[in-house]
């Protein structure tokens, strides 16, 4: 979504040509991500949507829509108030199947023309969604060994497949995809592309995921922990800087921020199943210990996500992180333990490594890690962190008393 104002010339022209592509598409899904990391549509017709192109007209929508309503349908009282928001379709962003100032996606457009204008830098994003494919409640059975050719002897593989078919027909681009360490628990990996069109993908990928698996009377879900016994579920973002001489820099602001970035990256009461007791902050070469792993000069795997995410804003989080410490040319001071990190590091070892942080336990630590950094709520936007500290505070209040079947049984319903 993007501002009225900003809607791009051609629009019609745009969606002219689309629907001539499409002569079987009736109906437009018009989507954004809230700030719980929900995916919310209204569906136009055809002819509204050329309306509205022509008109470069926007939709009304409550504010409680928008920004006061949480994930267990409970409202964020005080965000309440009479008028509207605008939703503004960015017509750019169509696939077959508010800029206002607190929209994450806008928010992230603007970084990225910033980091261009100012440090002459570009992103390239590759997104890793692994999903479990559920039947009912229960795990669903097949060979559990990741990557097997036996864990692929399955009626589940036809469906997967029809996933991926659905991904490259939209024009997404897949790499590949392969059967993780649990039964049903497969992962997608999705072409690198310019952030926004990368997290688009996310997001259509994610809605294609659900929808497939609904289609075959089973569940599809990036929930982090479904299953108690068996493996977590994350959303790992393969990131690449272009200028390699601010690649220190940034990564000392990821790292100096990945405490509180855990408040985007792990929002759901239950991601922080996937942090270990006493995980410190560090980075390592092809180290999957390492909450980032650097894959190659100037490109990360950032293993911190998970699929609860609106990952509009939480790319644009982490972007804004690294940027920061680009612009005030920081050396990066953490060091490369250099091997696998199994056990919690000594006092010893973290001082002579440069570690000062340890990852977040819970939602509740990460979101006081967050209100307590002090460089990261400028750098995103201090109206996007206030508004976000206040809808995920309610929701780490309200999920704290729910048992966890309950947790589950709400989150899996969107996620």
């Amino acid at each position: 979504m993007v501002e009225a104002k900003r809607v791009q010339e051609g629009a019609v022209d745009t969606l002219k040509a689309f629907f001539q592509a499409n002569p079987s598409v009736d109906f437009v899904r018009l989507q954004w991500v809230d700030y719980s990391g929900i995916l919310y549509c209204r569906v136009a017709t055809k002819t509204f949507a050329l309306a509205l192109a022509e008109r470069k007209a926007t939709l009304n929508m409550p504010c409680s829509i928008l920004l006061a309503q949480l994930i267990n349908v409970a409202l964020v009282m005080d965000e309440l108030d009479t008028g509207a928001d605008q939703i503004c379709p960015d017509w750019s962003s169509l696939k077959i199947s508010k800029e206002f100032r607190l929209c994450p996606r806008s928010r992230l457009q603007e970084i990225i023309r910033s980091a261009k204008e100012q440090h002459d830098i570009d992103f390239l994003v590759g997104t890793e969604i692994e999903f479990y494919i559920v039947d009912g409640d229960q795990s669903v059975q097949m060979v559990p060994n990741p990557s097997s050719a036996a864990s692929l002897r399955n009626r589940f593989l036809p469906i997967v497949e029809e996933i991926v078919d659905c991904l490259i027909n939209a024009g997404i681009a897949v790499h590949q995809f392969h059967s993780e360490g649990s039964p049903g628990l497969f992962e997608i990996s999705l072409e690198p592309l310019p952030p926004v069109e990368a997290v688009d993908a996310v997001v259509y990928g994610q809605e294609t995921i659900k929808t497939v698996c609904a289609n075959h009377g089973l569940r599809g879900t990036m929930f982090p922990k479904p299953f108690e016994k068996l493996f977590t579920a994350g959303l790992h973002y393969h990131l690449s800087i272009s200028r390699v001489d601010k690649q220190e820099s940034f990564l000392a602001g990821l790292l100096g921020s990945w405490a509180s970035l855990a408040a985007f990256c792990m929002p759901n009461y239950d991601s922080y199943t996937r942090v270990t007791r006493g995980q410190d902050v560090f980075w390592g070469y092809e180290n999957r210990t390492a909450m980032i792993r650097k894959v190659s000069d100037g490109h990360w795997e950032l293993r911190a996500p998970d699929g609860t995410s609106n990952p509009h804003l939480t790319l644009a989080a982490i972007l804004a992180a690294g940027l920061k410490d680009v612009e005030e040319g920081k050396p990066l001071t953490v060091q490369d333990p250099k091997g696998y990190v199994f056990e919690p590091l000594t006092q010893e070892q973290r001082t002579e490594l440069g570690i000062t942080d340890a990852m977040p336990q819970s939602l509740e630590a990460a979101l006081e890690a967050l209100r307590a950094d002090k460089t990261l709520p400028d750098a995103l936007g201090a109206e996007i962190v206030e508004k976000y500290l206040k809808i995920k505070t309610m929701e780490e209040q309200a999920f704290r008393e729910m048992t966890l079947q309950k947790r589950k049984s709400v989150s899996m319903n969107f996620f």
